[in-house]
This record gives structure tokens, C-alpha cells and sequence, in this order.
């Protein structure tokens, strides 16, 4: 049997995880369509924490990182929702080669009197620890 490594970075969202080679032939990914990325990302951003909608204020910012987190996980899967026993939420998205974590990019302005965007690559357990835990665990 083999397992997969939970994210040692997780906390407050422990049930990330980032499935080994074995475990991802094993369990192919199943990608959500288009329409159910967009009704879950219409359902997270129900839950977004302001802080984010703050630093994500343009137009579609906020709903293109969501949609990111909704297609590097399996639709059989909730972020927000683990499931029974906070069941871990297994990463398809982009990793790190250093020690194999979840990452993202994510592109914004760089300052505010700037067009100019910036890229940023961002571990995905930040990631939802920024968009949705409480102020105080934040």
C-alpha cells in the first residue's frame, strides 16, 4: 500500500496532501467541468475571508485564483468540506522540486499606481490559510 505526504506546511488546512507517483496512477484525477469549477468557486467565494477580497480588488483577481484551486483538485473533493474524518484533499496542480509541495501561481499588481503584473509563486496551503481562515488563526 502506499501513501501519500501530508503537507508539512498545512496548518490551519491540514487535509492538503500531495498524492505520490504510485497513489496518482492509482486514482487518476478526475477534473471538474467547467460548470462545476465555476459552482464551487461561486460557493467559496461565499466564504472568502475580506482580507483577500481587499488585496484581490480587480476584476476577476479573486474568482481566477479560485478557479486555479478548484482545477488542481479532484472533483470528488472540497477544499472547504474534507469530508468524514477531514478526509485529506489530494493536490493535482503544480509542485515544488525542492520537497514536492502544492504551489501556485498567482499574477497581481505589483503596486497600485503600476499596470505592470506581477507573477508570484505561492505554496497553496498559504494560499487558503490567506482566502479563508479566521483572523485568529490567521
Amino acid at each position: 500500500m502506499t501513501t501519500s505526504r501530508q503537507c508539512k506546511f498545512c496548518l490551519p488546512f491540514p487535509g492538503l496532501q500531495i498524492p505520490s507517483r504510485e497513489d496518482k496512477e492509482q486514482a487518476a484525477h478526475q477534473a471538474r467541468r467547467n460548470e462545476r469549477v465555476q459552482a464551487i468557486v461561486r460557493r467559496w467565494e461565499e466564504d472568502v475571508h475580506p482580507r483577500a477580497r481587499q488585496f484581490f480588488p480587480g476584476e476577476g483577481e479573486l474568482e481566477k485564483i479560485l478557479t486555479h484551486l478548484a482545477e488542481g483538485t479532484d472533483r470528488r473533493h472540497d477544499l472547504l468540506d474534507p469530508g468524514p474524518g477531514n478526509q485529506c484533499v489530494p493536490w493535482h496542480g503544480a509542485t515544488n522540486n525542492a520537497d514536492s509541495q502544492a504551489m501556485m501561481k498567482i499574477t497581481f499588481k505589483a503596486k497600485e499606481d503600476s499596470d505592470q503584473p506581477a507573477d508570484c509563486y505561492m505554496y497553496v496551503n498559504r494560499i487558503l490559510a490567506f482566502l479563508f481562515a479566521s483572523d485568529d488563526s490567521y
